[in-house]
């Protein structure tokens, strides 16, 4: 990246990702309304396929897959992408969009107990404090549900679940080196996702008459596959080579608080204490997990401010 100030051009690029994918949680809701949730997704992640590898081909990014990665290439591809998608979308068909962004980016807290468990990484009292937060924040939101009889917790179980998927499929990044470029195993990811959900779709032939869709629908599909899966990924990929890990997670910290906002602006959903309170858990745990006390210093060196 050129400039004058790289680190407040860089902190440009991820307010506008924040945006990018924090708008994606309403667009996803209102088009999962209309739309069966295997037909969206196979859009999206055919568009996001065509325009990641279109980048690649640009940019001659080298995408062969050794033997070696193979395996492990599919395996996160399923739950990075084929898993956490299907499972979102469908989730977002039983809750409201703000609280399934709560919800789903709860995922670097699983990381951190699979972390423990499989790479036996150490559960430091910072990463322990951020479980207990991201638990009392699902308590917030899962709790009425639970209790109450006539509680229909499935869109929430679908939320947390999709979480999980992407936390597995981060551990098995984490796990092992990679013979591929990061670019290349996100393309490779999109695609290797996306073909059973193209062909759930194609073989389900659940399709809709487009006259029948609403004006609103065909926008946050074409918000979804578009915005936020091809030109989000594009803008990840722009951020990360240029920017401390530590400055570029402020992205992931501020997705949910733009998703719980954007959905009440644009959806006009209640945000009650509970929802207010659970965000602040999550962005909180968020914080201690992505970034922590050294990369808030990071984050000040590299914005001039230290």
């Amino acid at each position: 990246m050129t400039g004058r100030d790289p680190g407040w051009a860089g902190i440009g690029l991820i307010f506008m990702l924040s945006l990018v994918w924090g708008f994606n949680w309403p667009s996803i809701r209102v088009a999962v309304g209309e739309f069966s949730p295997w037909t969206f997704r196979a859009v999206c992640l055919l568009v996001g396929t065509i325009a990641l590898f279109s980048i690649a081909l640009i940019r001659k990014t080298p995408m062969r897959i050794t033997r070696r990665d193979a395996l492990p290439l599919v395996a996160v591809g399923i739950l990075n992408v084929g898993a956490y998608h299907l499972l979102t979308a469908f989730g977002l068909t039983m809750i409201e969009a703000g609280r399934g962004a709560i919800l789903a980016f709860t995922f670097p807290l699983w990381s951190v107990v699979l972390g423990a468990i499989i790479l036996k990484e150490r559960i430091t009292p910072g990463r322990f404090a951020a479980l207990i937060l991201g638990l009392g924040a699902m308590a917030l939101l899962m709790g009425p549900e639970l209790t109450d009889v006539g509680g229909t917790p499935v869109g929430g179980l679908l939320l947390i679940a999709s979480a999980v998927s992407w936390s597995i499929a981060t551990v098995i990044v984490k796990s092992r080196h990679w013979d591929m470029v990061p670019f290349a195993l996100a393309t490779w990811q999109v695609l290797i996702g996306g073909i059973p959900i193209i062909a759930g779709a194609i073989w389900l032939g659940n399709f809709p008459n487009p006259e029948s869709i609403s004006a609103s629908a065909w926008i946050g599909l074409f918000y979804s596959s578009v915005v936020a899966v091809a030109a989000g990924q594009y803008l990840w990929f722009r951020i990360l080579p240029v920017m401390p890990a530590a400055v570029a997670s402020i992205s992931t910290l501020a997705t949910p608080v733009v998703g719980v906002w954007s959905a009440s602006i644009f959806l006009g959903e209640p945000i009650s204490w509970r929802e207010i309170a659970a965000l602040a858990l999550v962005t909180a745990a968020l914080s201690m997990v992505l970034i922590g006390g050294e990369g808030w210093k990071t984050i000040r060196r590299t914005l001039g401010l230290a």
